[in-house]
């Protein structure tokens, strides 16, 4: 049996652990269309948007921070060549590395050795602090709401089935106005969009959305069901 002091010391180190298991928790967050490493197609996610390890509290950032999911540190021989090895180690362009780490010099001078750098994270939104979204409300997002999906009808965040269906679905948990057009319009001529849900299926070469010949015919149709011999 341990001698009451050495009792004690283990007891204050075992709660010093769990303490910092729980702060170090796995940081849940819901975008099903992006995986990690991976840029999705929308505008404001020029970095991955899905975490892979701990990250901040949402709460306390604010739009335009940096929200850092994962951070590695740098050797005993941290130099100008670092940036780019960190960079190239977890699969990172430069650039993104750059955004994640604003404060690092284009020529990495400033690097530190034993010092933490960002590799994994992305650019903090706008989140709908009142259920409102899309680009009628200032482009904020539903992603990290109770309701993760922007209905392009009614620009308010939702979780219905509807809600998230391609072609309704503006921005969030769903691939989109940036996959699936919301406004009728696809396309070479519109972001190479494609038509879904009450649209219709096929993209005509003039770049609208809609069903049957007048839309899906061999020499009318651009994307989708298209009727190709």
């Amino acid at each position: 049996m341990l001698p009451l002091p050495a009792l004690t010391l283990s007891l204050a180190l075992w709660a010093q652990v769990v303490l910092a298991e729980a702060e170090c928790s796995p940081y849940k967050w819901s975008n099903p269309t992006a995986t990690p490493g991976d840029a999705t197609r929308t505008a404001r996610s020029v970095l991955p948007t899905t975490p892979s390890n701990a990250g901040n509290r949402t709460d306390i950032l604010q739009p335009g921070d940096i929200n850092c999911r994962f951070y590695v540190p740098t050797y005993d021989d941290a130099g100008s060549h670092s940036c780019k090895e960190l960079a190239d180690r977890w699969s990172l362009p430069m650039y993104a590395f750059f955004i994640l780490n604003p404060f690092m010099l284009p020529d990495c001078s400033n690097i530190e050795s034993n010092a933490e750098y960002c590799v994994d994270g992305f650019i903090e939104p706008l989140r709908s602090p009142d259920g409102f979204c899309g680009p009628k409300h200032n482009n904020a997002t539903c992603l990290g709401t109770a309701a993760q999906c922007c209905n392009a009808e009614t620009f308010t965040c939702g979780d219905t089935e509807e809600d998230c269906a391609p072609g309704t679905c503006y921005e969030g948990a769903c691939h989109g106005d940036s996959w699936y057009s919301t406004d009728g319009t696809c396309g070479s001529q519109h972001g190479d969009r494609l038509c879904a849900g009450k649209w219709g299926d096929c993209c005509s070469l003039q770049g609208h959305c809609g069903t049957g010949a007048d839309y899906c015919g061999e020499d009318v149709c651009q994307s989708g069901n298209c009727i190709w011999p």
